[in-house]
């Protein structure tokens, strides 16, 4: 699955302004160009812009904050199927200039300050599961809100139980159950492996790429496709005209 991160403003451009009875909301970068047409009686631009995590299209790699969390979204489609979910921040994320982080380091277990900055970021994954279960959205794309809840859920729990993991050595965490995937049954190669490691890089390495990338691709296997029909129902209702275009790269 392709990884994006949502929007901030540093994103691009934003506009808004009226004209006979309609409001205008566009979004530029180098990347792609969206704009969209509305009733501002019905819906404002800053509400607009916060549903349009829910839409299908991608904007880009910037932080997108619902109610001051940042949401992450990854996608990946074919001819026919669109995915698209949010995602958990990994552990290994560190950020120079972000203060929530101790010096980065190499960003890796072998790194003095990688467990308290991952801990980090499964507080950060923590707020946005937060975020997501107090937000409201129209009910034209509440099952949208609820896959994003589902697979969030999903990907920070695997965060979280890899993080336990590296901290016990206890297999048990990697093995249990998160959601319909059960690792000791559907990744019982990678499991094998990990019983077999005996030093901490190794274990490090089997957990954090051949054991979630396992969980990962079962979690594909069986979620939902991206529900379009939710979304073109939403800008129907709302009298929303939209627009999305990618840019060519040069």
């Amino acid at each position: 699955m392709k990884s994006v991160l949502g929007l901030v403003c540093a994103a691009g451009v934003f506009l808004s302004g009226s004209a006979f009875g309609q409001s205008s909301l566009v979004i530029d970068t180098d990347e792609y160009h969206y704009v969209a047409t509305f009733d501002p009686g019905r819906i404002s631009s800053e509400r607009l812009r916060e549903l349009l995590l829910f839409s299908p299209y991608e904007f880009g790699v910037y932080g997108w904050k619902i109610d001051q969390a940042e949401v992450s979204t990854g996608s990946n489609e074919t001819p026919g199927r669109l995915e698209k979910s949010a995602i958990a921040t990994p552990l290994e994320l560190c950020i120079d200039s972000d203060p929530r982080y101790h010096p980065c380091g190499k960003r890796d277990i072998s790194d003095p300050n990688f467990f308290a900055n991952a801990e980090v970021n499964v507080g950060r994954n923590e707020q946005s599961i937060a975020a997501l279960n107090r937000l409201n959205v129209p009910t034209q794309i509440g099952t949208i809100l609820q896959q994003f809840r589902e697979s969030l859920l999903f990907y920070s729990t695997i965060q979280r139980r890899c993080l336990e993991y590296l901290r016990t050595g206890n297999l048990r965490a990697l093995s249990r159950e998160i959601g319909p995937i059960d690792p000791s049954t559907q990744c019982i190669k990678e499991i094998r492996e990990l019983n077999a490691a005996t030093s901490r890089g190794r274990r490090y390495e089997l957990s954090t790429h051949a054991w979630r990338n396992c969980l990962i691709s079962a979690w594909q296997s069986v979620g939902p496709a991206y529900p379009r029909e939710a979304w073109r129902t939403f800008v129907h209702d709302y009298g929303i005209t939209e627009q999305f275009t990618n840019k060519p790269v040069d």
